[in-house]
């Protein structure tokens, strides 16, 4: 198991308000002590670290010989509230062993890593591998990587770039301009797109460029709704109809989840995650503004409209990767996306 153990920064601790970086999400079975490492401070690759997302992979498949996607908290399993409060999430099990076996090696890599981890607990010395080195399934997508050759970013554009039919996106955070620039260029080749975002972030005030770039594909014709419901979107998720390809896992559309966190991604072509997907997302895009589930309000999207920060706006400098600020940024959520009483 690896835990993130950087020095808390502004950036990581924004996106947790109220967590620090440092802790540890535990695993323990009955009787059994358990051995963790930890990231280093010292990276090969600068700006490297680890998704929360990742953290559950190498653990889950130990039991039930399955793969998924999510936090180890219990809103991303379990409802708050059904059908009212809850998180947006694409979580895959599967104990095809092409898919695991992979894991299985991108763990070992991790754990016998002497310059990205360090021993953290009931552990010393240099770590063994404990399976054999398997070749990594081709429809599935590890950063980041020195090459570039797992860059997020390069093959979801790829995709995207040869898409002519209709694409959907279910994504939680917005703040790398070239995944709106590559979005925008499909709708002015005549591509439908629809998106749903995640309100929280798009005013979010320590993600300025989250609402930059949402508003520049709203300005492009992307068609947007958000959450609709009390909890949180927090599902990464892009279908093209074209291609047949379904993409998702742990990568927001950041640059920091592009090619320096470790993160792991599935871009598949299996008609089973296409049929799923589009019509999970038909069912959030269509949902009523008053629907119902026995008895109860289950409305999983609403109208979005461009909102209008209740601070002056100030223009964010930088390289448009989400980073590098050289001004003081304080926007307050807007209450029409974000009410009180929601998260």
């Amino acid at each position: 198991m690896r835990q993130d153990h950087r020095k808390v920064s502004g950036r990581s601790a924004g996106a947790n308000p109220g967590r620090s970086t440092r802790e540890p999400y535990l695993l323990r079975e009955p009787g059994h002590t358990q051995s963790v490492r930890c990231r280093g401070h010292t990276n090969a690759l600068q700006g490297q670290r680890l998704h929360p997302a990742q953290k559950v992979h190498a653990v889950r498949w130990s039991k039930s010989g399955g793969v998924q996607w999510g936090q180890l908290q219990p809103g991303f399993f379990v409802p708050t509230s059904p059908y009212q409060d809850y998180i947006d999430e694409a979580i895959y099990f599967t104990s095809q062993a092409s898919i695991v076996n992979s894991f299985k090696t991108i763990m070992d890599d991790m754990w016998t890593d002497t310059t990205s981890f360090g021993n953290y607990a009931n552990l010393t010395g240099t770590q063994p591998r404990k399976y054999p080195t398997f070749q990594i399934d081709p429809e599935l997508n590890f950063p980041p990587s020195a090459d570039g050759s797992q860059d997020y970013y390069t093959r979801t554009a790829t995709n995207i770039n040869q898409e002519t039919q209709k694409i959907d996106i279910i994504m939680y955070r917005i703040t790398n301009d070239r995944f709106t620039a590559v979005t925008n260029a499909a709708v002015q080749r005549g591509v439908p797109v629809r998106l749903i975002t995640e309100q929280d972030e798009y005013r979010n005030r320590d993600r300025p460029w989250d609402s930059y770039n949402v508003d520049l594909m709203y300005n492009a014709g992307v068609q947007i709704r958000i959450r609709g419901h009390q909890g949180l979107n927090h599902q990464k998720t892009v279908v093209l109809y074209g291609l047949g390809m379904s993409i998702f896992g742990s990568s927001n559309w950041t640059g920091p989840s592009s090619n320096c966190q470790q993160e792991n991604n599935y871009f598949t072509n299996k008609p089973s995650f296409l049929t799923f997907f589009s019509n999970q997302f038909d069912r959030k895009w269509n949902s009523a503004e008053t629907a119902l589930v026995g008895g109860s309000p289950c409305r999983r999207s609403r109208a979005w409209e461009v909102c209008i920060p209740r601070t002056p706006h100030v223009t964010p400098t930088g390289d448009g990767m989400g980073s590098g600020f050289t001004s003081r940024i304080r926007r307050r959520r807007c209450f029409r996306c974000s009410p009180v009483g929601g998260r």
